[in-house]
């Protein structure tokens, strides 16, 4: 069962049908990753920040060409530092 999923990357700011061809590879390879990279993980982990708009990430300080606006970038939550041990 994959962990992370292509609506859970968008968090509600977007439709994939809608995005750029580039974005939406690029949200299906990012998506193959972290599922293959956590596909052992035990712990809990939660996207905390994945697709933003050019107006959200500007308004949250990102940098000008953010990976995050072209469906390439997550930030993973990580409460217990299980990520850090486990990679």
């Amino acid at each position: 069962m994959a962990r992370f999923s292509e609506s859970e990357l968008l968090m509600g700011r977007a439709l994939k049908a809608n995005l750029p061809d580039t974005s939406q590879r690029n949200l299906e390879r990012l998506v193959s990753k972290l599922n293959e990279l956590f596909k052992d993980f035990k712990g809990p982990v939660a996207v905390s920040s994945g697709y933003r708009p050019p107006d959200t990430n500007k308004a949250v300080g990102g940098a000008v060409r953010s990976h995050h606006q072209f469906c390439a970038a997550a930030d993973l939550a990580d409460p217990h530092g299980a990520i850090r041990a486990f990679v």
